[in-house]
């Protein structure tokens, strides 16, 4: 199971502006109330207040700060500017430096409670929703990447690397889905697991493994396809795995199995792990009975 699953391009994106916020983000994320306005009054230059105030609404928006504040989109530096009455052609970039940032980034954090990612209580329970997702459905590493940053930056925990939060993911999804197997197998005795292995075997005279064979469907209505079909039945019966009850797992990764079972070829499934491998079988004779 992949480790990396996010694209360079993604990786590129992660924690940065991807383009223009809309008027409505631009309302939600980038507006000045009474209480942001009393601290950025105080500041007494044109840069830091509008460096000040466009780091807040970058972290509301982004769960990250930004290391510089020329990424930020023009429609955002406009919106800012507008709301301190700053002329922009009045901003000199450089002059907002590296500590100035870093102490902006740490009065915001203080003042709104944003939390580092590696200091705060928070993703312990973030992964635990993670696993329990992971348990339950066969969402995409993806699809609960792009959960785990929307949690984060609502419950304002400033966003880790995104390598750091990729691998943290894959590990926790890797965890679930080997401890299903485990389970799966743990379902079966000995002479079972057996029998279902044997399924991967290509006998001397066939050019398909029993399994593909087992696959092979009737391509037509007529007295010897259906003596076939119940000939297919019956040995696909002799496995002796279908009165195991797999109503306990999740039906999602039922349904991922069992078409990851019923179209690999035999030599694919033989190399995934052992209990992985096991619970595929197990999953694909199911299914295979039910459809005969």
């Amino acid at each position: 199971m992949p480790v990396n699953f996010l694209t360079p391009e993604q990786v590129a994106q992660y924690g940065h502006y991807a383009g223009e916020p809309t008027p409505a983000q631009l309302a939600k994320y980038f507006h000045l109330d009474d209480g942001d306005m009393h601290y950025i009054k105080q500041l007494d230059t044109t840069h830091t207040r509008l460096g000040y105030a466009v780091q807040l609404s970058t972290v509301r928006f982004l769960g990250t700060f930004l290391t510089n504040l020329a990424e930020a989109p023009t429609t955002v530096l406009e919106h800012m500017a507008t709301q301190l009455d700053i002329d922009m052609n009045s901003v000199i970039w450089s002059d907002y430096g590296a500590d100035t940032r870093r102490r902006h980034q740490r009065k915001i954090s203080q003042l709104y409670g944003f939390e580092n990612f590696h200091a705060s209580v928070q993703p312990f329970f973030l992964m635990r929703q993670i696993y329990a997702r992971a348990w339950l459905t066969q969402e995409s590493y993806l699809t609960l990447f792009d959960y785990a940053t929307t949690w984060l930056v609502h419950h304002k925990v400033l966003l880790p690397g995104a390598t750091v939060l990729e691998r943290l993911i894959a590990q926790i999804v890797n965890r679930a889905h080997a401890r299903l197997q485990k389970r799966m197998v743990a379902m079966m005795d000995s002479r079972e697991r057996t029998r279902l292995q044997e399924l991967l075997i290509v006998d001397k005279d066939k050019r398909f493994s029993r399994l593909e064979l087992l696959r092979k469907s009737a391509t037509r209505s007529s007295s010897p396809e259906i003596k076939r079909s119940i000939q297919r039945l019956e040995k696909i019966r002799a496995i002796g795995v279908s009165g195991i009850d797999l109503a306990s797992i999740p039906i999602g990764h039922l349904n991922a199995m069992a078409r990851y079972g019923l179209s690999a070829w035999a030599d694919a499934i033989s190399d995934l792990g052992d209990n992985h491998k096991l619970a595929v079988l197990l999953v694909t004779i199911h299914e295979l009975e039910a459809i005969v």
